[in-house]
């Protein structure tokens, strides 16, 4: 992806949607910078996920979940990587392409690969439609 400042919210609710509707083991956003992406982590879990996330849910209007959907690792050897949401993995560019996805790589494979999706229904992240279960 571009620069976070140039990524939009409808741009994060179609990978969101992505995910979803291709059932990947693991995503991986890779925005094309070395700054820290706190702005972006920011907007996708409050911004774009928190509110349907809410819905599917059933809480109130200010329900705040207890940690971000999707948040940094604070271990070296994951540095730059954030990790959550079914298996959902943001990073930057820093300190090359190659090592992140190594990094993300490393991190699904050690500790994420043999854990269960979370529960919940579907959502479609672009129109905000939550499905039902037959």
């Amino acid at each position: 992806s571009s620069h976070q400042s140039q990524v939009s919210n409808d741009e994060l609710k179609q990978f969101l949607q992505r995910t979803v509707e291709l059932a990947p083991d693991m995503a991986v956003l890779m925005i094309d910078t070395e700054d820290e992406l706190a702005d972006l982590l920011r907007r996708l879990n409050y911004d774009v996920m928190l509110p349907l996330i809410r819905r599917t849910s059933n809480t109130g209007p200010d329900w705040k979940p207890e940690r971000p959907f999707i948040r940094r690792m604070d271990v070296s050897q994951f540095k730059g990587v954030s990790y959550g949401h079914r298996r959902i993995y943001v990073t930057n560019s820093e300190p090359t392409i190659l090592t992140q996805l190594q990094r993300c790589l490393r991190h699904y494979y050690s500790y994420v690969k043999a854990m269960t999706f979370l529960a919940g229904p579907p959502i479609n992240w672009v129109t905000g439609q939550i499905s039902e279960y037959p």
